[in-house]
């Protein structure tokens, strides 16, 4: 059975976690499906926006216990590798050249909340919970740690993974885990909204903001900060699509 499904319609590819009777929690093979999955989107030139979404009641329980039960047994070498699975998985999410979407339903614990962090952006149904629940296995939310801390914060981040606490969809608005809450009968429509808008822009634009946003971050304001902004808007303003528009917009 695959763990994965894609369907690719207008312009949408949308990456189904389709492990339900487990509350798509994921193992190394669902893991590896997903990461092949965005890789063939990514590189499909009929896709424009990747969504992520869960088959079922919930988005995903994060790592399943009895896979990771079995990884326990297994030695130093072999874990470090499995762990590797995910961080590579979340690399090739959060890298991806193609805006990615995630739709949240039900219950995101754990690795299900990594997904979400590592996507541009995030909607759910206002009755979605979240919890980072490593803490209370006496775990640690390690490999999706760096793409939760930038999404929500250093400070707020230490909260959640020490308390393994259960929160909403309205905190997780607050915090910035998630951008959009709606119905969760109204979810596939804000979705579809937000994705068919992206389709109407300028496609090389796009991926030139996405990318701009991860090469700013984080970096200091400082003179080789003003020679790399100057240097992408100056190129961008040469680009075959830009003048396009442009004339365009200007045409009477």
């Amino acid at each position: 059975m695959n763990l994965v499904l894609t369907n690719i319609t207008n312009d949408i590819a949308m990456l189904t976690l389709n492990r339900p009777l487990k509350n798509n929690a994921f193992d190394g093979q669902m893991m590896q499906e997903l990461t092949t999955a965005i890789h063939q989107a990514e590189k499909n030139s009929a896709v424009k926006v990747i969504v992520l979404q869960g088959e079922g009641k919930h988005f995903s329980a994060g790592a399943d216990l009895k896979w990771m039960q079995q990884m326990a047994a297994s030695d130093y070498a072999a874990n470090k590798q499995d762990a590797l699975l995910l961080a590579e998985l979340l690399f090739t999410l959060s890298s991806c050249t193609k805006p990615t979407i995630a739709q949240v339903k039900g219950a995101s614990y754990g690795g299900g909340i990594g997904l979400i962090a590592a996507c541009d952006i995030a909607v759910a149904a206002d009755s979605a919970t979240f919890c980072f629940s490593e803490v209370r296995l006496g775990l640690l939310p390690a490999v999706i740690s760096p793409y939760v801390v930038q999404a929500i914060g250093m400070r707020m981040a230490k909260m959640l993974f020490i308390t393994g606490r259960i929160f909403t969809a309205d905190e997780a608005l607050r915090i910035n885990l998630i951008h959009h809450i709606t119905t969760f009968a109204n979810l596939a429509a804000l979705t579809n909204e937000i994705t068919t808008n992206i389709c109407k822009l300028p496609q090389e634009a796009v991926a030139a903001c996405k990318k701009l946003a991860q090469d700013v971050a984080f970096k200091p304001i400082d003179k080789k900060m003003l020679d790399l902004t100057a240097t992408l808007i100056a190129k961008r303003r040469q680009a075959k699509e830009a003048k396009a528009l442009i004339a365009k917009f200007l045409s009477p």
